[in-house]
């Protein structure tokens, strides 16, 4: 019985920064003038499950390609691969074949750096450095009588149906962002309205007007929106959305309670990786898997913004923010 031919790819997937997982393209070929079936295992200490494998049914003199996603070892090194091959008929074992070592890259994520907090508790009607949605359907208030730390919370209305508003801050440490991380509390009141990130805005600024008469562009942005079911990531240039991400949480939010999330956004292999995760009251748990962009836009602007909003396709409502952060990277 003849031997059948191995060959063996693997490409990154870029996808994944907390586990590097790599897509394994392992083409067999029976040269042989009768078909067999073969059971094909791939083994590698690189993969988490050591080995993973396939049931092969060839026809004579023909080829098949096999694909498998390989979650790989969170830690870089070279790492040997084979192959073991057995007809399954006959039981024939082949002599394992060799290839390559697999060299893995692993990288958490970038270091960030705090460019600013806003605690939301300065004096009411005292200027915010933050340019706000110039609609007068768009409101907005200090909230001294439910908040996370005090004296205060950020509240935001409306008065319009299926709205879209927001704000940005205005610092100008925070102007040109194109990777960094947003965090903050937030409460929701019901299963319609949602919290609304915004990173890599393309809003213009205007360090003398913080607050009015401005042009906060709502589009030209991604978006992440926090609701009660899940968290939903958008890239929008003023039409609907080009790209997105969807994640649901492991439980639905409850109404009026405070909950503190983050959206963090960085470079990697060509796109755009961007990480949703949640405080659980010890530690941050991250929404998985990572959403990838592979068609970022905005890298290159010299204006990245970043920001809050709110969505509600429900008539009233609002939202509350407080201890907002934004890092750079």
């Amino acid at each position: 019985m003849e031997r059948p031919i191995l060959e063996l790819g693997l490409s990154a997937d870029p996808a994944f920064y907390t586990e590097s997982r790599h897509l394994a393209n392992l083409v067999i070929t029976n040269p042989s003038g009768y078909p067999w079936t073969y059971l094909v295992r791939l083994k590698s200490d690189a993969f988490v499950d050591g080995y993973f494998e396939w049931t092969v049914p060839l026809g004579a003199g023909k080829s098949e390609t096999l694909h498998n996603w390989f979650t790989m070892v969170a830690q870089a090194g070279a790492y040997p691969c084979s192959a073991e091959i057995t007809e399954t008929t006959t039981s024939t074992v082949f002599p394992p074949v060799t290839f390559d070592p697999i060299t893995l890259t692993v990288k958490l994520e970038p270091e960030f750096y705090l460019a600013y907090y806003e605690p939301w508790s300065v004096e009411m009607g005292e200027q915010l450095p933050w340019t706000f949605h110039p609609s007068t359907a768009f409101l907005w208030m200090l909230d001294n009588s439910i908040y996370v730390s005090p004296p205060s919370s950020l509240r935001l209305t409306s008065s319009l149906q299926y709205s879209f508003f927001g704000l940005l801050c205005n610092v100008p440490a925070t102007w040109n962002l194109p990777e960094g991380r947003l965090v903050t509390s937030f409460q929701i009141p019901n299963y319609y309205v949602y919290a609304r990130f915004l990173f890599r805005n393309q809003s213009p600024t205007y360090p003398e007007h913080a607050i009015s008469g401005n042009t906060m562009i709502p589009t030209n942005t991604y978006s992440g929106y926090f609701s009660s079911m899940g968290c939903h990531v958008t890239k929008r240039g003023g039409v609907g959305p080009t790209w997105s991400n969807y994640w649901r949480w492991p439980q639905q939010l409850i109404y009026n309670t405070w909950y503190t999330a983050r959206i963090s956004w960085f470079n990697f292999a060509n796109g755009l990786v961007v990480r949703a995760e949640f405080w659980d009251g010890t530690q941050w748990v991250a929404l998985t898997p990572d959403g990838f962009d592979s068609n970022p836009w905005w890298s290159d602007s010299a204006i990245n913004r970043v920001g809050l909003g709110y969505g509600r396709p429900n008539f009233g409502g609002y939202i509350r923010f407080d201890d907002t952060e934004i890092w750079g990277v």
